[in-house]
């Protein structure tokens, strides 16, 4: 079981790192991810890991479910405003795949999970909330600096 577990942790690790890199290739990261090994790994991704699990290691397993939860939690009410914004706004663009109903009704399919959403958030603790506004708060940082450094060719 130990060493499925150690080759479970490499993969994860090996996936993220790769991600990392090609996130980097298409321009949404700076260039250092981009760089590999002599072997061809992407040494700046593999780091970049390490750095958050020793971070991360320290949680206790609760605090850890409950930080996670909290970020998919918001990952799901950035789709569901994109969906209403995109339902809304711009009825211009292609889409694969229709819901059939009115637009009103499109944002009354969005309201219950919305509010089950915000729900479990009144129910957090406070380093949730930290946590959750700090990573809003990076990425939306990140983004900024990469518009920055995609006009100066970085």
């Amino acid at each position: 079981a130990g060493i499925s577990n150690l080759a479970l942790f490499e993969a994860e690790m090996s996936a993220d790192a790769f991600r990392l890199m090609g996130m980097a290739e298409r321009g949404y990261l700076p260039k250092i991810f981009q760089k590999r090994s002599k072997r061809g790994a992407p040494t700046t991704g593999i780091i970049t890991g390490t750095i958050v699990i020793l971070i991360f290691g320290c949680a206790d397993f609760g605090t850890l479910l409950e930080l996670l939860n909290a970020n998919y939690a918001l990952a799901l009410l950035m789709e569901y405003a994109a969906f209403v914004k995109l339902r809304l706004y711009r009825k211009d663009l292609p889409r694969p795949y229709r819901i059939p109903v009115p637009d009103w009704m499109a944002v009354f399919i969005a309201l219950p999970p919305t509010l089950g959403i915000l729900a479990i958030f009144l129910t957090s603790n406070w380093f949730v909330y930290f946590f959750s506004t700090g990573a809003i708060l990076i990425g939306f940082g990140l983004y900024k600096f990469g518009e920055g450094s995609k006009r100066r060719g970085w």
